[in-house]
């Protein structure tokens, strides 16, 4: 089988979207897969300082985040407002993207900008006891 050359695998869009974060915004797990065996960056970010992981959890996408924890994405980068993955997946109550997040070393102590932990922000939001 002849190898075919897939061009700038860490192509920008006009918006500043990576090709990496494009694909795991919009939960394309088997894109995200062929992307990272490409070797695009994994961190890389969009015009807000967004990571793959990061839009990944915002949107729901925990088999996109597993593949980029797999591939070993940062469970603890923030973005430009110094939100975390983890205070994205308590805000929106998603308690299996929070535990692959645990799992993956997720700081449960990182701030948010109002200088609140994951776990003050899930007891202000009323989420459940697990979160």
């Amino acid at each position: 089988m002849k190898e075919q050359s897939v061009g700038n695998i860490n192509w920008v869009s006009e918006k500043g979207h990576p090709i990496l974060w494009v694909a795991a915004k919009n939960g394309h797990k088997e894109c995200v897969q062929l992307i990272l065996q490409a070797k695009a960056l994994l961190e890389c970010v969009d015009e807000r300082c967004r990571t793959p992981l990061w839009v990944a959890c915002k949107f729901g996408h925990v088999d996109v985040m597993e593949e980029l924890l797999n591939a070993g994405a940062n469970p603890n980068t923030q973005d430009e407002d110094k939100i975390a993955a983890i205070h994205v997946a308590v805000g929106t109550g998603n308690i299996d993207a929070l535990s692959l997040l645990l799992r993956a070393g997720a700081s449960v102590d990182k701030l948010d900008p109002l200088k609140r932990t994951s776990l003050y922000l899930a007891s202000t939001l009323g989420r459940r006891p697990e979160l």
